[in-house]
């Protein structure tokens, strides 16, 4: 077994017909066509659009359902002046919806406010607050970003104060739409828009585009914003193919070329001095925006990302690093404690995690639950007291459709609402033991002997020899944007030399260096194994190892080196 318990499964590595058909198409060698044929890239054209997709590529935001209603309604209150709101959810999608939205009217129609609920007083979604709020301010129409699909008491209060309703949402619908002159959700089931997973900000790009179209505005100046867009697909972690996989291509060279002063400051914040991947989106930028929601207001990040002043810009970065200085301080300190109460009790927990504390951090339980998943390999949802109600945050691992569970529960939960793997729910605190048993009994239910097992899959099986600098680029560049459904490419090697002048690393030895020797080839290569320091005393000790890793150059004082970015090793006899 392999010393994270992970079983390792090898993708199909024969080389077909078709790959090779694909292979001379390309000019590439077969086994590169290979690493793409498994990505669904079968043809010219389809690899023209993965590696240099263009806006042309991009599927008609009129085949949206509703799309005509709501650039038809949007069209007239313009030309009426009559007042908007864009109205968003606090986490990065809707920060990056609601200023893609603001800096676009901006540009040509000043008659319009933002709002974005506090996290703390409100909650999630379209609130009283929120919608009193914009009633006292007049508002003729609010137009709800990446919340509002599950809203139907909030959506006829509207009506009722004679306002109009505009959902742009990429949530699962209930059975009934709420009360709205346009629901653009591309999950509604009689929508067929060609693609499903679009985030909350590629929808308002979609209004956007088509707002421009028929007003006659510079789609040009639409497209520049794409950096948004590219910014709330990394963070909202939706599966980066087809249409996103586009939107984040495209927005990644308008963050790394022209990007917004906001955006510009938070890169250097951050301090990214390569240039911006869909890494650095999902694990640096996303995670500061989310600061400003989780620790004080959104409206900060808001303020951020619609700036056109870089001295502003750096201001409020420098206030954003001390946020998320801050969130990291808390959810580790909770997520420590959560983890132990998981060891104290494994038993309780063998099917779902489900745990309360009165005094979490209602703004970083939804990372809490995430680190759970990742510690334990099971679905988890976390609870902290709000107000009369627990709301928390749930995460689930790729075999269990979350979302799924809890409709089967939905009898016990006061509201609930997401995506298959990552949701929202709020209980009333004296249903949280049923509920905890409920969701435990559907999973289990739900699970097969194969639910829980930890897997790695590799593309290939190959030799220290076969690494050379174009499989290296082609594995860490040319795929780029990597992430959910694109993953970056895993190896597997065998029966390696682990060499004597391997060593612990960091400033608390908490990682490993290691020097590997592949005798069959007579190869040499060194490998990193971050925050793995624990098992170093196996491995040193090992005969050979196998390893499964993604590949990267070490770049130090102007030398790159070929390195192994190890995910798992199997200690041989």
């Amino acid at each position: 077994m392999s010393l994270e318990q992970y079983e390792w499964i090898l993708k199909q590595q024969e080389i077909t017909p078709d790959i090779l058909e694909l292979s001379r198409q390309l000019d590439f060698i077969p086994s590169y066509s290979a690493l793409l044929y498994n990505r669904g890239i079968t043809s010219f054209e389809l690899a023209r659009k993965f590696f240099k997709p263009t806006p042309e590529d991009l599927y008609n935001p009129f085949q949206l359902a509703d799309m005509d209603k709501a650039v038809d309604h949007l069209s007239e209150v313009i030309r009426m002046g009559k007042k908007i709101m864009f109205y968003g959810d606090y986490d990065v999608d809707g920060t990056t919806s609601v200023a893609l939205m603001s800096r676009f009217f901006r540009t040509f129609y000043p008659n319009f406010t933002t709002y974005i609920p506090d996290r703390y007083t409100e909650g999630y979604g379209l609130t009283s607050v929120g919608i009193a709020k914009a009633a006292a301010e007049k508002v003729h129409t609010i137009v709800a970003l990446d919340c509002g699909i599950k809203s139907l008491a909030l959506a006829s209060e509207i009506g009722r104060l004679g306002m109009h309703l505009i959902v742009v949402d990429h949530h699962i619908p209930g059975a009934v739409l709420p009360e709205a002159v346009a629901v653009v959700d591309p999950k509604r089931p009689d929508c067929h828009y060609p693609f499903k997973e679009l985030s909350a900000c590629g929808l308002a790009y979609k209004l956007a585009l088509t707002l421009a179209h028929r007003l006659e505005l510079d789609p040009e100046y639409v497209h520049s914003m794409l950096d948004l867009v590219a910014l709330s697909i990394g963070a909202d972690m939706v599966p980066l193919v087809d249409e996103n996989r586009t939107l984040m291509k495209l927005g990644l060279q308008v963050l790394n070329q022209h990007p917004s002063p906001g955006l510009q400051a938070l890169i250097t914040s951050a301090g990214i001095k390569t240039p911006v991947t869909s890494h650095h989106i999902g694990f640096l930028l996303g995670p500061r925006i989310n600061a400003a929601g989780r620790i004080e207001h959104a409206n900060l990040a808001l303020s951020l990302l619609t700036t056109d002043q870089p001295c502003q810009a750096n201001q409020i970065a420098q206030e954003i690093e001390k946020l998320n200085t801050e969130r990291k301080t808390t959810q580790d300190l909770i997520a420590s404690e959560a983890i132990h109460m998981v060891k104290h009790n494994p038993s309780r927990y063998r099917y779902a995690i489900v745990l309360q504390g009165h005094d979490w951090l209602k703004g970083v339980i939804g990372i809490v639950a995430a680190r759970l998943v990742e510690e334990f390999h099971r679905p988890a949802i976390v609870f902290t007291r709000s107000g009369d109600f627990l709301v928390g945050s749930a995460r689930s691992i790729l075999t269990i459709n979350i979302y799924d569970a809890l409709n089967f529960c939905s009898h016990i939960i006061h509201q609930f609402g997401g995506h298959s793997h990552a949701a929202g729910v709020t209980l009333l605190p004296d249903n949280f033991e049923l509920f905890f048993h409920s969701i435990s009994e559907v999973i289990k239910r739900q699970a097969t002997p194969e639910t829980f097992k930890k897997k790695l899959f590799a593309e290939a099986e190959i030799k220290l020899a076969d690494i050379d600098d174009k499989l290296i680029r082609l594995s860490t560049t040319h795929l780029q944007p990597t992430g959910i459904g694109n993953p970056t490419p895993h190896y597997i090697s065998r029966n390696l030399k682990v060499l004597n002048n391997s060593r612990l690393i960091g400033s608390d030895q908490s990682h490993i260096k290691l020097y590997l020797h592949e005798p069959e080839t007579n190869t040499y290569i060194q490998a990193v194994w971050f925050s793995k320091g624990h098992h170093f005393p196996h491995i040193i000790n090992a005969g050979t190892v196998d390893a499964i890793y993604t590949l990267d150059f070490n770049t130090f004082n102007g030398h790159s080196a070929k390195q192994l970015k190890l995910l798992d090793l199997k200690i041989n006899p």
